[in-house]
C-alpha cells in the first residue's frame, strides 16, 4: 500500500470509539482509510462479501463475534484477509489459539505502534 492509498479496514469491535480509534491510527501513520464496524456476526458474513476489504482487526470485547470466530468466518468466505486480533491483556494459551486459527498476529490493543507495524507487514505483504 503506498501512501497515497486509502486502507480498506475491517473492525470487529462492539465500540465505535475503537473503530474510531483504530482508524485514527491509520490516518496518524499517513494513509486515508475506509472503515466499516461489524456489529454482529450476520453483519461480518455480509461484509465479507464485499472483496475491496485489506484487512481485519478484531477485538477481544465484542459480546457478540469473539476474536476466534472472526477468524473462523474469515477462514471460510476470505482466507486471504489478514486477521489482526487486538487484545487488553496478554494471554499466551489465547494467543496460541488464535494464531493456530488462523489469527495473522495478536497485539495489545495498547500497543499503538506495534499494531501499525503488523497492519502495514500484512497489507504489504
Amino acid at each position: 500500500m503506498s501512501s497515497n492509498d486509502t486502507l480498506h479496514l475491517l473492525i470487529c469491535s462492539e465500540s465505535q470509539q475503537d473503530a474510531e480509534y483504530y482508524s485514527g491510527l491509520v490516518r496518524e501513520a499517513g494513509k486515508g482509510v475506509r472503515v466499516h464496524r461489524v456489529t454482529s456476526a450476520s453483519d461480518l458474513r455480509d461484509a465479507l462479501g464485499d472483496l475491496n476489504w485489506e484487512i481485519l482487526i478484531a477485538t477481544d470485547a465484542h459480546p457478540e463475534v469473539s476474536p476466534a470466530e472472526a477468524t473462523a468466518q474469515v477462514g471460510k468466505a476470505r482466507p486471504e484477509l489478514p486477521v489482526l486480533v487486538a487484545v487488553g491483556e496478554n494471554d499466551e494459551s489465547q494467543t496460541s489459539a488464535l494464531l493456530e486459527a488462523g489469527a495473522r498476529d495478536v497485539v495489545l490493543r495498547s500497543d499503538a505502534s506495534r499494531l501499525m507495524h503488523a497492519v502495514q507487514r500484512e497489507v504489504e505483504a
